[in-house]
């Protein structure tokens, strides 16, 4: 199992703001990065993908995988103790 901190990046007209996540897995971290991007804001089918734009739309809002990055074990447990 590997341990990674990411982000998911939306924008909303003129707005942008990015959240920071933690997760695990034992599978290709962008696969399961992106699975985290489709489901964000509680759809359980997942968004639409637009091809043109590079990301997931919700409403008036785009959704995408942002930054992502390992971290050990120690980092992710201290993190999941904090939030």
């Amino acid at each position: 199992m590997k341990y990674y901190l990411g982000s998911i990046d939306e924008k909303n007209g003129d707005f942008e703001y990015s959240t920071t996540i933690i997760f695990e897995t034992d599978k290709d971290p962008n696969d399961k990065h992106d699975e985290i991007a489709k489901t964000w804001r509680d759809s359980d089918d997942g968004h639409e993908w637009d091809e043109d734009g590079g990301y997931y739309e919700c409403d008036f809002t785009s959704i995408e995988a942002g930054r992502l990055a390992e971290i050990t074990k120690e980092v992710y447990d201290t993190l999941t103790k904090i939030l």
